[in-house]
């Protein structure tokens, strides 16, 4: 028998046409029909929250609560969220969860209210992935559209089709039949993450995300520090450029903050030495200290800037960590 605990947090999944009740844990269950006879499911409702309302801290509890599960003996984990950010809650937990246990994320893009709703198969295929020995040390997988991907590289690029979710190496599975299948087994973080361990006894730090603009001044940068950020992510031009007024303004905030660039293009991996001679360029970047994000896009970049400044990492630490996960 395979024992399957899901958490529900909310989003399009739980959401009834009327706006005035939230589907819990028990009505999705009940919906989805009838499971196969070695899952069995226990549930509970975490928090009811839209996923753009999710805070860090609200992670950090999901986070505890999944760790507190795995120590009673489960054998996967499901947690139902909405999609708007769910590409940042399962790489979060993929940094702060050492488990073999299969995590797996779902919800859906179309409420119950609209036609072709597919929260009810999303669940469905979630279950039965959770309960796939196959899906054992995989880390944190999202399902969604009868397709699985890895946490470390899925984006949703699309606002509402049900085939929103995609990955620059492509999904590392897909479900056939009520099976699910692995076609790829996504690289390891090679990382003990014990590091993160006193992320969960500290408030987040407050880490700015600045995406660059045709023509940006870098007018933002005046006020980045007194507003109180330990840290910036840059989602730059490119293979991680900035303009040059931007750029000629970054050394004062990286004398006092660590600053990661990554890439608007959210695919391929940032360059390191490629184009030079200008301030904006990623050579003179790294010489005036940006640290790269390698492949990592700027959401990944930003929660484990995050827990990388609230851990009081050094800045030789902080590179060391993105160049472990960040490189391919």
């Amino acid at each position: 028998m395979k024992r399957i605990h899901i958490f529900a947090m909310g989003g399009t999944i739980s959401y009834l046409s009327n706006n005035k009740n939230r589907k819990r844990a028990e009505d999705l269950i009940n919906e989805i029909g009838e499971l196969p006879d070695h899952i069995n499911i226990t549930y509970e409702d975490l928090m009811q929250k839209a996923s753009s309302d999710l805070l860090i801290d609200d992670v950090t509890f999901l986070a505890k609560a999944v760790m507190c599960k795995i120590n009673e003996k489960i054998d996967g984990i499901v947690i139902v969220q909405g999609t708007d950010t769910m590409e940042e809650t399962s790489f979060m937990l993929e940094l702060l969860v050492d488990s073999k246990v299969p995590i797996v994320f779902t919800g859906a893009l179309r409420h119950a209210g609209l036609r072709g709703s597919e929260g009810n198969a999303n669940l469905f295929s979630a279950i039965i992935v959770a309960s796939s020995e196959v899906f054992r040390n995989v880390g944190c997988v999202l399902v969604l559209n009868d397709e699985i991907h890895s946490s470390l590289y899925v984006k949703k690029m699309h606002t509402q089709r049900t085939g929103a979710f995609e990955s620059q190496f492509g999904p590392i599975g897909y479900i056939s039949e009520g099976h699910p299948r692995l076609t790829m087994i996504p690289r390891q973080i090679n990382i003990d993450k014990t590091i993160f361990s006193g992320f969960f006894h500290w408030k987040p730090v407050p880490v700015f995300l600045a995406g660059m603009s045709l023509g940006d001044g870098g007018h933002i940068l005046d006020f980045i520090l007194q507003a109180g950020y330990k840290g910036m992510v840059i989602d730059g031009f490119g293979g991680g450029h900035v303009t040059n007024e931007f750029a000629l303004k970054l050394p004062h905030i990286i004398n006092e903050i660590p600053v990661v660039m990554s890439s608007r293009t959210g695919n391929g991996e940032v360059l390191r030495n490629t184009y030079r001679g200008y301030p904006g360029s990623e050579v003179e970047l790294i010489k005036a200290g940006c640290i790269y994000a390698g492949i990592m896009d700027s959401l990944k970049a930003r929660i484990l800037l995050c827990l990388l400044v609230t851990c009081d990492f050094d800045r030789e630490r902080i590179i060391e960590i993105f160049k472990i996960i960040g490189e391919p």
